[in-house]
This record gives C-alpha cells, structure tokens and sequence, in this order.
C-alpha cells in the first residue's frame, strides 16, 4: 500500500531553532506528529515541508494529501504562503471541477494568535488546531513548545494525538471500502453533536470533550468561522443544529467572542439559538423520543475573576426555567461531564439500534406520582386507572436515597404516562417532579412525550404555567376524580 503524504507549509522564520535548541519550531513538531503515527500505524506517511521559498506550479499535490499550513504572523507576512491555499483550492477545481475534493485534508495549525482580518474564507472552512495559549485575565499569548517533561507536555501531546487521529480518520476512508460504509450508516442515525464555542478559559476542557467524542466515532458538528454577522451565524448554526439530536454549551469565566452588529457573544448566541431550535422540535406534537433535541449546559464549578456582565448571565440562565426545559444545566467537574455526556449519546445511539421500544401485546403503565403520606389516600385512584386496564406503579418510598432517585428516574423513562398527586401544599415538589419527567426525555427514555396530569386537591392552589405547555399537561381536581374525568388524559395516552 502506499505511503500516504502529509504537506507542511510554514514560514522558514518559524523553523528557526531558538539559542537553547538544535531544532526548529515546525521540524519539533513534524518529528513528533510521525513519531507517534508511526507508533500507532507503521511506517505509512512521508512527510513534505515547503516554505516561502519552495513554492512554484509543481509544488500544488495532484495525489491524496493532508495539507498543515502552520499559521501564524510570519506566514501571513509571506504572500506566496498567504496566496497559496486559495490559488491550490482553485487549482483542485480546475482539475476535478469541484471545490472541495475529498482527496485532501486540511488542518489549520495556529502556532501563535493571527489578527483575525488575516485569515481567508478557505481557513475559516477548515478544521483548526491552536497551539497557543491565552490567559483569560491578562490575555497574554503563550506559545506551546515541546519540553522533555510529561506533566508540562500532557496539552502539547493532545493536540498532536488530536492530528494524528485526523489524519488517520482521512486515510481510512481513502483506503477502506468498509469505512465507507459505517459512515454512509452513521448518517442515518438520530443525528450528530453541536459542540458549541467558549471563552478563552474553557478552549482546553473544551478540545477534551471534543476529544473524547470524537474517540467514540461521534459525529460532530460546530461553528467553524467565527467571522460573520449575525444573521450569517444564525443561517450557519441552524443549518448544523437541525442535523444534530444534543447541542454542548460550555460556560465559564470569559464570555467569549463579542459579534458587535447584535452585541452578544458566540457563547450567548449559540445557547438562544440552541434554545429556540430545541423548543421547535420539542413541542411537536407526538414527538418520537429518537427526533427529541437535548441541550447540555456545562456551568464552570471555577468562576475566580469573573466580570459582572458574565456573571449575570451565568445567574440568568440558571434561573430561566422556560428556557432550560429539555436542558441539563450542569456544575459539577470537566471530567463527570465527559463521563455524562458519553452516557447520554450512547443512550441514544443504542435507542435507535432497538429502533422503538414495543408495547403491542402488553398493558400501557401509568407511573403514579405521590408523597409518602398520601400513598393510601391514592390507592383507590390506583385501583380505578387498573380496572380501565393500565398497569399502575405507584412511587417507592423503600431503601436509601440513592436508590430511590434511581427507581423513580427507571419509572420514567419506562412508563407510558405519568400522573402526580398534589394535596401538601408543596409546590416546589410538584415542580421538581415535573421538571424530572422534562428531563427523562434527555436520559435514556426511549419513548415519545409522557402525558403528564396533575390530580390538585381541591383545596390547593398551584400555577404551573412556567414549566409546561397546556397541551402536555391536564389539572385534574381531587374531588372530580372518575372514569370520566380521566377521559382526556386516556386519549392522549392511547395516542402516544
């Protein structure tokens, strides 16, 4: 098999070795890229530097090809390197008479921070690697340079692991005919990820995640050029929203990149988009839990130095209970985030492999929802829901806490219609056990829409506006309760 070839093209004044080093910047870094290719393949890549003064026609590759032009301030100096991917998009076009050919892959490698007016709609388009850092308080730029040391090396590594599996991922599907066909079936799945942009401060827990998802075969979809107005960004994030079932949005100390024509930041954008685009899918009407959109919204537990404005809307959208229906608002560590975010996206991906869960041939069940104190007032509501021949699951008050969360999410996300007794004068209760059935949609229920009613005892006032729609939610009084009375809630449970 042949040797698939790797184009570095850089700046000749990047590759100078500094007064301590025997070796350059880009000759550190493409050492250390084939080593570990090599490592994890074999000998099956041969490397091709061009600078500045490489460049001619012969230069362009006419053969498949990973293209890294290493980008900083030196290279964006150099019109021959500045010039040189649009006149080889060009040159591809001319040839095969597309734009962009699937026999190259680009990765847009930042060895410093570029004035943003300098980057071409070429660079914007394609995948992006930075090596540098940026202190979120001070926005001091640090460059990541190989040091002999595992602990000051771990960042350094990952982004070269991040490349290689790129690079790997672009030769299988050259190669393989069985690559071929896993992709064509993972584009019928539910759909991809929206992996959302973030502040300075959260690049790196950001790229873990985007690692981590792409370790499992995930697709992933997100926001590739930052450089649009408003209403280019909302066409661009819509487009990719409505091929993905979950977006990510990652929340912390800096607010993100500011677009000045709306006077909001990519972070804030995306999550109001993420929002309105998960309330127009969620409320269809009979929504199959498979076509459900789930938002996952990670709050930074480390907000030292935060600015008011941040803070604000960190506290907003925490208490904006419309907003974050079918959300997951989280705080905890970056690391149990990986770990619930996999979860999540296995669920789902192993739903759509059962294809539906089948309830012909058996009894619909009602998961009957009451505090321990009103389980005996209840029972004969159990009793009649049974003799219109539902299954009822009354809650467990048995065991420790832990066990009894568990069995209550396992109830919803395996019942067919859920019904909560009000008659304490809790409203907070009521609230937290709505909010519950919102989000079972979100971990692991395989089914549609739960039909949802509320038995208030007559006594009892209760506004439930603000955590569900009408159409999803039916307010039965206590002193009401018969056949009759459940008549309507029936009907949308058979219709599910």
């Amino acid at each position: 098999m042949a040797k698939s070839q790797i184009l570095i093209i850089y700046s000749n004044l990047d590759n100078k070795p500094a007064t301590d080093s025997k070796t350059g910047w880009v000759s550190t870094f493409s050492y250390n890229l084939v080593r570990l290719l090599n490592r994890l393949e074999g000998d099956q890549y041969v490397v091709t530097h061009l600078t500045e003064y490489d460049i001619d026609p012969e230069s362009y590759p006419t053969e498949p090809a990973v293209i890294i032009p290493i980008l900083s301030k030196n290279y964006f100096k150099s019109p021959l390197l500045s010039g040189y991917l649009e006149v080889f998009e060009k040159d591809v076009q001319k040839r095969t008479g597309k734009k962009n050919s699937a026999h190259f892959e680009f990765i847009g490698l930042f060895k410093n921070r570029v004035e943003e007016n300098n980057l071409s709609g070429f660079i914007n388009r394609h995948s992006k690697k930075y090596f540098y850092k940026v202190d979120a308080v001070t926005d001091f730029v640090t460059e990541m340079n190989f040091e002999d040391d595992a602990q000051k090396d771990t960042d350094y590594w990952m982004k070269i692991y991040d490349i290689a599996q790129i690079i790997r991922n672009f030769r299988q599907k050259l190669t393989s005919p069985v690559k071929k066909v896993e992709e064509l079936v993972d584009e019928m799945k539910p759909g991809g990820i929206y992996l959302a942009r973030v502040g300075i401060d959260l690049e790196m827990a950001r790229e873990n995640i985007l690692r981590e998802l792409v370790r499992n075969n995930y697709k992933i979809l997100q926001l590739e050029n930052l450089e649009k107005n408003y209403d280019d960004l909302d066409e661009e994030i819509n487009e990719k929203l409505n091929k993905c079932h979950i977006s990510i949005h990652l929340v912390g100390v800096d607010p993100g990149k500011l677009i000045k024509d709306r006077g909001l930041t990519i972070v804030e954008i995306e999550n109001q988009l993420a929002s309105q685009h998960s309330k127009l899918i969620n409320d269809q009407p009979r929504i199959k839990y498979l076509e459900r959109f789930t938002r996952v919204i990670w709050i930074s537990p480390e907000r030292e130095n935060v600015s008011v404005r941040q803070k604000l809307y960190i506290e907003n959208l925490k208490k904006d209970l419309v907003n974050i229906q079918n959300a997951e608002v989280l705080e905890i560590p970056i690391e149990e985030l990986k770990g619930f975010v996999n979860a999540l996206v296995s669920g789902r991906v192993a739903a759509w492999e059962k294809s539906a869960v089948v309830t012909n041939g058996r009894r619909k069940s009602i998961y009957f929802i009451c505090e321990e104190q009103q389980r005996k007032h209840c029972a004969p509501i159990g009793k009649l829901l049974e003799s219109q021949g539902y299954s009822v699951v009354f809650s467990n008050f048995e065991g420790e806490l832990l066990t009894i969360r568990d069995q209550h999410l396992k109830n919803l996300n395996e019942c067919d219609g859920t019904i909560i007794y009000y008659g304490n004068n809790n409203q907070n209760w009521v609230k937290s056990k709505l909010i519950d059935s919102v989000k079972a949609l979100g971990m692991g229920r395989m089914k549609g829409i739960n039909p949802t009613a509320i038995i208030v005892d007559s006594e009892k006032q209760i506004d439930l506006e603000l955590y569900f729609d009408s159409d999803k939610l039916m307010y039965l009084k206590n002193e009401k309760v018969s056949k009759e009375t459940f008549k309507p809630f029936f009907s949308k449970l058979e219709n599910e």
